[in-house]
């Protein structure tokens, strides 16, 4: 798996501010996103999803996650590399 950034900031054509990303592969615009306990609450959950169109129409690919998936890393990373291994092939000339 090649190494992520953590925290990356995406921005739009524009220079306004999208988002910030838990761990990004910003070469391959795909991200992990965990979502914790306060994502649940209504208003976070609306703007977790106006957040995450903008990402996808700038081209980017978010893998949700939250604490049931990480009691199952080898899912993680099977979920991970697929979104990964899609990305790389979209890159090929």
């Amino acid at each position: 798996m090649p190494p992520c950034v953590p925290q990356h900031e995406v921005w739009d054509a524009g220079g306004a501010f999208v988002a910030r990303l838990d761990l990004a592969w910003p070469e391959l615009r795909v991200a992990v996103e965990y979502d914790g306990d306060h994502h649940r609450d209504r208003t976070q959950h609306s703007r977790d999803l106006a957040r995450h169109n903008r990402l996808r129409a700038l081209g980017w690919t978010v893998l949700q996650v939250d604490a049931q998936l990480f009691d199952r890393p080898a899912e993680l990373v099977r979920q991970l590399t697929t979104l990964l291994v899609r990305a790389r092939v979209r890159r090929l000339p």
